[in-house]
């Protein structure tokens, strides 16, 4: 296997843009369980109700995963699943 001639070297641009999916991802996460709370108080049927459980538990995993890679302990109360 041979090596290249130049030493690989950080991408100052992918660096920027990782630093910022974290918080992005988390805007979008937070937006996205207040939305399913929204809808939770009037689903239009059992089957719904349930989607929507499903889909607020997914989102609420993902923020805390987002949270503990960007280095935080918890999420506060204001972003837990009824």
């Amino acid at each position: 296997m041979s090596q290249s001639p130049h030493p690989k070297r950080d991408n100052p641009v992918s660096k920027l843009t990782r630093n910022r999916e974290g918080p992005m991802e988390r805007f979008f996460s937070e937006r996205n369980i207040e939305r399913y709370r929204r809808m939770l108080a009037n689903p239009r049927d059992e089957a719904q109700r349930r989607m929507i459980l499903k889909l607020l538990a997914e989102e609420k995993a993902q923020l805390e995963a987002e949270v503990r890679a960007a280095g935080g302990n918890r999420l506060d109360r204001s972003t837990s699943v009824p």
